[in-house]
This record gives C-alpha cells, structure tokens and sequence, in this order.
C-alpha cells in the first residue's frame, strides 16, 4: 500500500510539473494529451486506476490541503473536479504557448 502511495504522489507531482513548466508547443500538447486520458479515465471507470488500491488516502491529503470543508466533497468528485481544473489551465497554456504569447505566461 505504501507503494502505490508514492506512485500516486509521484504521478500527481508529475502532472502538476508539466502544466506549471511546459514551455514548447509539444511538451504542453503532450501534457495535455495525459490529463485528457487521466480526465476520461476518471469518467468512464469512476475513479483513478490507483484510489481503488490506497482507498483514496492521497486524494483525502490533497483534499485536506485544499478544501476548507474536506468532508464537503467525496472522493470521486474530487478527483474529476481537480483534473478538469487542470485541463482547463492546460487547454489556456497550450492556446498562449502556440499563439506566442510567451509574455502573458511568463
């Protein structure tokens, strides 16, 4: 269980490097390319391939962090609402990174 633990960390530690630092047209079109098949993931199979394994112990710690009132939203709903949040920002950073609008990001 620890295991899947960091490796869930180390995928979410991952997703958030690539949206905060991709810099090319490739890199954010490929960062967007993975949370849209994380996000379908999410809706086809309610859930992440890793919550089933932990029982939600990472997603509960990132809902502690962000959340006022963690209790208010489940698991599930957490997790879809964080990635959409995160295609949403990609799908903007991916627009301005191929328009050239490199001074509206950086």
């Amino acid at each position: 269980m620890l295991l899947i633990r960091i490796l869930h960390i180390i995928i979410c530690f991952f997703s958030a490097y690539g949206i905060l630092f991709s810099k090319t047209p490739l890199q954010a079109y490929i960062v967007l390319c993975y949370l849209v098949i994380i996000f379908l993931g999410l809706r086809l199979f309610k859930g992440c391939v890793l919550s089933p394994l932990e029982k939600g112990v990472t997603t509960d710690i990132g809902r502690v962090f962000i959340l006022e009132n963690p209790e208010s939203v489940n698991i599930h709903n957490f997790e879809e609402i964080t990635v959409g949040f995160s295609v949403l920002l990609q799908i903007i950073r991916t627009a301005l990174i191929m328009f050239n609008l490199q001074d509206l990001i950086f």
